[in-house]
């Protein structure tokens, strides 16, 4: 699939690109305990005759990279590398490659699960919100006059807002974010802080 994405119909064999294929392997892939497995085509009649494809498969093992191994006992390997195999097996940290990895995996991991977060608050106020209006027009039909229904919608919609201030600040969200969600002033909501001993 890669040479046809690469390679197209009537060209000549020799304008095949180089390409490499790396699998990252939880096992060991040829059982032989080492770190790396470069493997091309060859004629299986001979094995010592590879074929020009140009194509190269590695297998990395990251079962060498235990939590005791060094790269010295893989001189071949690129340390680096090394270290890559032993984050794989281990999540253990070394060397300023694999850091770099693990920073952005944790990045990702983060802005996933605020994005998540975000849109579970979303829903939730969505659905508070729905509420809070239902709230108040029953409060205003109770009433039975346009005044007090407007002062229920209103009240119902100011309760909504303090119920999902309180709900946001037991998660440990900033006040500003609060006081853009739910249109309350920073002091009603640091009020509520305090009120709820959540400060």
């Amino acid at each position: 699939m890669i040479d046809a994405d690469t390679f197209s119909k009537g060209s000549d064999y020799r304008n095949l690109r180089t390409t490499y294929i790396i699998f990252i392997c939880t096992f060991d892939f040829l059982d032989h305990g080492e770190p790396l497995y470069e493997c091309k085509t060859c004629w299986t009649k001979k094995s010592r005759d590879i074929i020009q494809d140009k194509s190269t498969k590695i297998f990395l093992n990251s079962t060498v990279g235990t939590a005791d191994a060094t790269p010295d006992q893989y001189p071949e390997v690129d340390k680096d590398l090394f270290y890559l195999l032993q984050y794989i097996h281990t999540h253990t940290v070394h060397g300023d490659f694999v850091k770099e990895i693990d920073e952005e995996l944790t990045n990702i991991k983060f802005s996933e699960t605020q994005e998540v977060a975000y849109m579970t608050y979303e829903m939730e106020l969505l659905v508070r919100h729905n509420d809070g209006i239902r709230e108040g027009i029953a409060i205003g039909r109770e009433e039975g006059l346009s005044a007090g229904r407007k002062e229920g919608l209103a009240a119902g919609r100011k309760e909504n807002s303090r119920e999902i201030a309180v709900s946001m600040l037991k998660k440990g969200l900033a006040i500003q974010l609060i006081s853009e969600c739910t249109s309350l002033t920073k002091q009603e909501i640091l009020d509520l802080a305090k009120k709820h001993n959540l400060l």
